[in-house]
């Protein structure tokens, strides 16, 4: 019998990357006080709050 294949589906670890890097793609050009303001202000949800749906 043999094993199963996996099946890649949802990759967990590539969204974290994206997303990060999206992030800091917007915030590297910010001092650290407004990088504080970015992350604590309220704005609309970013593309990938979603799930990129």
């Amino acid at each position: 019998m043999r094993p199963m294949k996996a099946r890649k589906g949802f990759d967990c670890l590539e969204f974290k990357r994206l997303a990060q890097t999206e992030i800091y793609d917007e915030i590297k050009a910010l001092t650290p006080a407004q990088q504080i303001e970015y992350s604590t202000a309220k704005r609309p949800a970013a593309r990938w709050a979603d799930g990129g749906r």
